[in-house]
């Protein structure tokens, strides 16, 4: 075994004074795909020198609102320096370590999410550190959430959101198809984290069924009703930051600390109740919408709004109680629409799919569209406006490189030598997956340690930034 240590090394050094007396001039960087590549600092701002790597992140606020306990996702690149389950990552934010869950994990790049506080227009650093083989994954508190499963059921998320669920005719017409909507959503309006005593905001009349799904559409040429659901109930996932609701066609989340509900394609509302008595686009005037004055609409419905144009929020209000009831669409696909009946079964309709002709198929949201329904008792639209300004400038957040180290300094001793060759041995040929492989000697990121590093070494050598 010595031996073939040796030869090994042998022909190393034999190649690299071969590739030193050719002068290869390669460049190289830390930068992959546009995403900056996590570093070692040193320094007194260093949390744990238990940790070999960090990547800091500037988050900026956006909205004008000081934020508290605002979710926030970020990807980078880690360079393979990261234990395989993501074990060893840890957030700091203003030197604490807080909870946080990961949402995505490859060879390559990590996701993560955590919530953080922010005050209106600043920028704030927070710093996600990776790079310590011997610590295990840390457990963080889960959001508290009470359920019963199946599909009829419900959920009691952070003992501030009240969300159930049920196979029902949506709509109520005999003739209607059988579907999984969102039929119940409660807010802790009185503050005793139990919104099961606060009222349901998805009324329904005595016949018909409100709901929120994904499709609703009534032909009334041939009286007929086609609905399509959230999809058959899957699972609850409880996080660190949040919890889903998992269906087969659409997933609720709830974040800690926070009321509303977002979701990509439970898209749409339909319900009937009379005391639902204002409506209010963000860009237009509030409308009642029990006075009888149906605007030149046929059948009673009159679409307060109907366009492909975001109107910033739209909101359903109880002047009674004081309930308001609203919904921010970002980044979708189709129309925003609202639609009210001033009549009969008093009808209240809001979606992000709708076209006048609809036809028998839902729509599919962008992957990126967001759908945000909430609520508050303000009798107003003040705290709406707030919510849905902050939605839709949510924080941006920059990967930010701190120190970048001479591509060939696997050691990290700010120069590239003879003990950098050395160290390149062992892991030559390697890959992210054996157990010799080495990510500091990966200096082009190509997930794979051959002669390409080893010109890259060749380049640099005898440099330092000392």
């Amino acid at each position: 075994m010595m031996m073939l240590v040796k030869k090994t090394i042998l022909i190393f050094s034999v190649s690299f004074m071969l590739i030193l007396a050719a002068n290869h001039v390669i460049v190289s960087t830390l930068a992959k795909n546009g995403a900056e590549s996590v570093v070692q600092v040193v320094g007194d701002e260093w949390w744990d020198d238990d940790w070999e790597f960090r990547q800091k992140v500037d988050i900026a606020e956006n909205s004008g609102y000081s934020l508290t306990d605002f979710p926030v996702e970020v990807t980078f690149v880690h360079n393979g320096c990261v234990q395989p389950e993501g074990g060893d990552i840890r957030v700091v934010d203003e030197g604490l370590e807080i909870p946080y869950h990961i949402t995505d994990l490859n060879t390559t790049h990590v996701s993560v999410i955590f919530e953080t506080s922010i005050s209106a227009l600043s920028v704030k650093s927070v710093y996600i550190y990776i790079g310590n083989p011997n610590v295990t994954a840390k457990w963080y508190r889960r959001v508290s959430v009470m359920f019963s499963e199946g599909q009829s059921g419900k959920a009691i998320i952070d003992g501030r959101v009240y969300i159930g669920w049920d196979n029902v005719k949506w709509g109520g017409d005999s003739d209607n198809n059988d579907v999984t909507v969102w039929v119940d959503y409660r807010v802790d309006f009185n503050g005793n984290r139990d919104p099961t005593d606060d009222n349901d905001l998805i009324r329904d009349s005595s016949l018909k069924v409100g709901g929120i799904g994904r499709y609703y559409h009534e032909d009334f040429e041939n009286s007929t009703v086609r609905t399509i659901g959230l999809g058959r109930y899957q699972r609850c996932l409880q996080t660190p930051v949040y919890v889903d609701l998992c269906f087969a066609n659409a997933t609720l989340r709830v974040y800690k600390n926070h009321p509303w509900v977002e979701t990509i394609q439970a898209d749409h509302l339909v319900m009937w109740d009379y005391f639902w008595d204002y409506a209010k686009c963000g860009i237009s005037s509030e409308e009642k919408i029990v006075d009888g004055i149906y605007h030149d609409a046929p059948c009673c419905l009159y679409h307060l709004y109907y366009s492909p144009t975001n109107p910033g929020w739209v909101s359903l209000r109880d002047s009674t109680s004081g309930y308001v009831f609203s919904a921010v669409g970002i980044g979708i696909g189709y129309n925003y629409t609202v639609i009210v009946e001033e009549e009969s079964d008093w009808r209240r309709e809001i979606s992000f799919d709708f076209e006048s002709n609809q036809s028998f198929n839902p729509y599919d949201q962008p992957s990126n569209a967001r759908i945000y329904w909430f609520a508050d008792n303000s009798n107003g639209y003040s705290n709406t406006e707030v919510v849905a300004t902050i939605l839709r400038n949510p924080p941006s957040v920059c990967l930010v490189s701190e120190i970048t180290y001479i591509p060939g300094d696997i050691n990290r001793d700010s120069k590239v030598d003879s003990e950098d060759l050395f160290l390149m041995v062992p892991g030559y040929l390697s890959t992210p997956v054996d157990p010799n492989w080495n990510c500091f000697a990966d200096f082009n990121n190509d997930n794979v340690i051959n002669c390409e590093d080893l010109f890259i070494l060749a380049a640099n050598y005898g440099k330092t930034n000392l």
